[in-house]
């Protein structure tokens, strides 16, 4: 606009900080440098930013006032403004970005809480993002993201933080004015983020699990409450999809132990603490052995004997499930050579293993380097490995029994598509699940469900056993209506195999000089590269 001549400078720019500095430098009479001044224009006008340098003039020790200059910087300026938003906030959805998460975050921590507020760290993620992404595509996930983030704000207050972290995380911090209320809002943010989203006319469903930490007057470290949230969120992960989960300090306690557990797995397979136990069947009808199932046993030199179901995970988590599976393969082949040759044993097959490399040589070397015949290796997998890439998985479990090795499909009924399974591939056994032989006496769909499954197995041509047998009734019931062979407590607890031969009559290791049995004949299969998968060894 037009400013008129002898207009005070000061009017000619709206009010902040730098028109501070610069009121300050005239009433003192100081020189002042590049100040960023935002001119004043009529409403509705273009923004117009200058920048004025200036130094005070005097003649003959008499103030006459200042002589400067001014540039227009608005273009500068604008690119400035648009570098310092990206610095700050999501390009994608407009929210603020983690930096300026980790500043608002900053300052909750060291604002003092009134006694009857509740202040939260809430920490989210979105359970099916992935899917979203391979099956509709990115621009998909991204317009996915860009509706949460209009959730978010939608269910959240004025003065509530929400912004977005990185790929399908978010934050928020609230307030509320007691845990009623803010457990009333987490319950309501998770049911609103569970409803379907309609992506262009495709229907996504995408929940989120959310991990909480409140804020206390003790806790002023930053990295302390992003941890303390994170563990939150990996619990309601466990929990299952769309959970909330409230830090507690016995999950800390948790944490740490997993951590010391981890730390311990590095060293067990180095230090050979690791064992397997043999866990007897019988054949139903004259109770005799027919064969063992591998159990792994992890023997810790402070903790003692540690069971799978405390370890397992951790394995999976640091990537040493696969050589864990791959050791007790070649450990249950040594173990086995010991047995009457018509003596089975079964070993449990992971995920991870499935889809690794090594699973195949595994097998072959240890049969060979043991004289075992094929036939007497079985291997047992979950309805889980079936699911993860299943075409990949058929094509391997053929491979497997090329060779001549055994294939039992164990916890038969526990999941949602055994029966498909079933019709996939020639499994040679199923293994009824321990959770319906348990209950045979009191319920009678526990039996119906275990006559139903003998009676398929028959008809497939497969052999059948029930696992976690632990009375006479169960023995009875079960070899009465066509059981194979029985499998737990009430024939024998696993144990180390020295400690079976009440049971089995063991062979004496050969002399070094003694010729070595023929080893039987392997088929070479080469394995298929895969992607690593989720793991469970038993």
């Amino acid at each position: 606009g037009i400013r008129r001549k002898g207009e005070p400078l000061l009017d000619l720019f709206v009010t902040g900080e730098a028109h501070h500095v610069l009121k300050t430098s005239l009433m003192r009479r100081q020189g002042f440098r590049d100040l960023a001044l935002q001119v004043k224009t009529q409403e509705g006008g273009q923004e117009c930013w200058w920048s004025v340098t200036g130094k005070p003039i005097f003649e003959s020790g008499r103030f006459r006032g200042f002589r400067g200059v001014a540039t227009d910087i608005t273009q500068s300026k604008e690119i400035e403004d648009r570098i310092a938003y990206m610095a700050h906030y999501d390009g994608l959805t407009g929210l603020p970005n983690r930096i300026t998460m980790q500043e608002h975050l900053e300052k909750a921590a060291r604002l003092a809480i009134h006694p009857k507020t509740n202040r939260a760290l809430v920490w989210l993620d979105l359970d099916n993002f992935k899917w979203v992404n391979d099956t509709l595509g990115h621009p998909a996930g991204d317009e996915l993201l860009r509706q949460v983030s209009g959730r978010l704000t939608g269910i959240c207050e004025d003065e509530d933080v929400v912004s977005r972290i990185s790929g399908d995380e978010f934050a928020l911090i609230i307030e509320r004015p007691d845990q009623e209320k803010l457990e009333s809002f987490l319950d309501d943010l998770v049911e609103r983020l569970s409803e379907p989203y309609d992506i262009w006319g495709s229907t996504a469903n995408c929940s989120a699990s959310i991990g909480v930490r409140l804020f206390d007057t003790f806790t002023q470290d930053v990295r302390v409450l992003l941890k303390h949230a994170d563990l939150a969120l990996y619990q309601a992960k466990k929990l299952g999809k769309g959970n909330w989960c409230m830090f507690s300090d016995e999950l800390d306690e948790r944490a740490r132990a997993r951590q010391q557990i981890e730390t311990d797995l590095h060293r067990a397979l180095d230090n050979d603490e690791l064992r397997v136990f043999f866990q007897p069947v019988v054949d139903a009808v004259t109770m005799e052995v027919t064969g063992f199932e591998t159990l792994l046993r992890w023997e810790h030199p402070k903790r003692g004997l540690v069971y799978p179901g405390e370890f397992i995970e951790h394995a999976e988590d640091i990537g040493l499930i696969t050589r864990i599976g791959d050791w007790v393969i070649r450990a249950a082949m040594s173990e086995a050579r010991r047995l009457p040759d018509h003596i089975g044993i079964s070993v449990n097959i992971s995920p991870l293993q499935i889809h690794s490399q090594s699973l195949m040589p595994t097998i072959m070397q240890a049969i060979a380097a043991n004289n075992i015949a094929p036939n007497r290796l079985e291997l047992e997998i979950t309805e889980s490995v079936l699911m993860s890439d299943s075409e990949f998985t058929l094509q391997r479990l053929h491979q497997i029994k090329s060779i001549g090795v055994r294939i039992a499909l164990d916890d038969f009924g526990t999941g949602f598509s055994s029966l498909s399974y079933l019709r996939s591939f020639p499994f040679d056994k199923i293994k009824i699940d321990k959770s319906f032989v348990s209950d045979l006496e009191s319920r009678a769909d526990n039996r119906a469900i275990a006559v139903a499954t003998l009676e398929l197995a028959r008809s497939l041509g497969m052999t059948c056993t029930a696992e976690g047998v632990e009375t006479g009734f169960q023995s009875d019931f079960l070899r009465e209506n066509g059981c194979d062979n029985l499998q737990g407590f009430f024939i024998s607890r696993a144990q180390p195999l020295d400690k079976l031969t009440h049971l089995i009559e063991l062979k004496e290791f050969p002399d070094a000089d003694a010729e070595p049995a023929p080893r039987p004949k392997l088929r070479v299969v080469e394995p298929d590269e895969a992607p690593a998968r989720a793991a469970k060894v038993s």
